[in-house]
């Protein structure tokens, strides 16, 4: 386990630029620490909205359900059998097809491709029904079982390693979202508690995961739930990419205060002087407008939702707010 040398830490040089100008840097970097908390518990409140909204949704209770079908008879549900003596040595930092393994999930129901190692043209044909197609739809059976990753969008060929499932419906009777957001609900999550393998490994076998069933709306109410699942969604990754950004900003930020003490040990205490009348760097600007535009623009909302009462929620506008409910309010 690496250690920190306790000399080395002793022997630590820290600059020390005057009280006023810590209290300054301070401000600034309290400023920005209070806008991250801020978006923190947006995203957590609109979070709640979504799984809120989704379960609401997904409560079939009263719905006319067209029929019901099963991973195992209706759907294709395909994974790497045995690993086909697939193993991490072949793993490679580049190359031309992608490997999609249960630590590529992101949070956010796609799956990282930046994050995917490499293997071999002939791991990648070994197997077509494992080859990814835009409109897949995955799930982990491995480790953190039933994380679940839509395919948006492919930017070269991949192929899965054993830990993941990808389901199809070859006759296109579910819109693959709508199996998506399906399988994020509380039906799958239940359902899963009750039928993984026991032990200290616990794992999601195909034969467990072949007798799990989806109820089938009709395609308009399929899209309708969608449409408003894919609103949250995407409200909730704006707040993450403005997250992102201000986190970034404040790396930055840190990293031209590290260079401009440097700056001032080779050309004085004159130019530092002036550098503070004109704080904020120019090329920090465009950042800090576009995350005004998020921070600045939040409002709450209020309307009447179909068996739900008076509902208020924060959004960036009210257009976007009354969109959804609009579609809610149609069921």
């Amino acid at each position: 386990m690496p250690t920190i040398d306790a000399n080395a830490i002793k022997s630590l040089l820290i600059p020390i630029p005057s009280l006023s100008e810590q209290q300054r840097i301070v401000g600034i970097l309290d400023t920005f620490t209070s806008a991250i908390d801020n978006l923190k518990e947006q995203i957590a409140q609109r979070r709640k909205q979504y799984e809120y909204y989704r379960d609401q949704l997904l409560d079939l209770e009263g719905k006319e359900i067209i029929t019901t079908l099963s991973f195992g008879n209706d759907f294709q549900l395909k994974a790497r059998i045995g690993w086909q003596g697939l193993t991490k040595k072949e793993y490679k930092t580049s190359g031309d097809y992608k490997l999609v393994t249960g630590t590529d999930f992101s949070g956010n129901l796609r799956i990282d491709f930046d994050s995917c190692v490499f293997v071999e043209k002939e791991r990648y044909e070994q197997d077509e029904y494992i080859m990814l197609k835009v409109g897949d739809v995955l799930i982990t059976k491995d480790g953190t079982l039933g994380k679940v990753a839509y395919i948006d969008k492919l930017d070269m060929p991949a192929t899965l390693n054993g830990g993941v499932f990808v389901v199809r419906d070859p006759k296109k009777r579910v819109i693959p979202k709508f199996i998506m957001y399906y399988l994020t609900s509380d039906h799958f999550k239940k359902w899963m508690q009750q039928n993984h393998t026991t032990g200290s490994i616990q794992h999601l076998t195909q034969k467990l995961l072949s007798t799990f069933t989806i109820p089938v709306l009709s395609e308009i109410e399929q899209q309708r739930i969608v449409s408003i699942l894919d609103t949250f969604e995407a409200s909730i990754q704006n707040l993450e990419e403005q997250l992102k950004l201000l986190q970034q900003i404040i790396m930055d930020e840190m990293t031209v205060r590290q260079t401009e003490e440097l700056a001032d040990k080779a050309k004085g205490k004159a130019e530092r002087e002036h550098r503070q009348t004109n704080f904020i760097p120019e090329h920090f600007k465009s950042k800090i407008k576009k995350l005004s535009q998020t921070l600045n623009t939040k409002v709450k909302v209020k309307r009447n939702v179909k068996g739900q009462g008076s509902v208020v929620i924060d959004f960036r506008d009210e257009a976007e707010f009354d969109r959804i409910m609009e579609l809610f309010n149609q069921q």
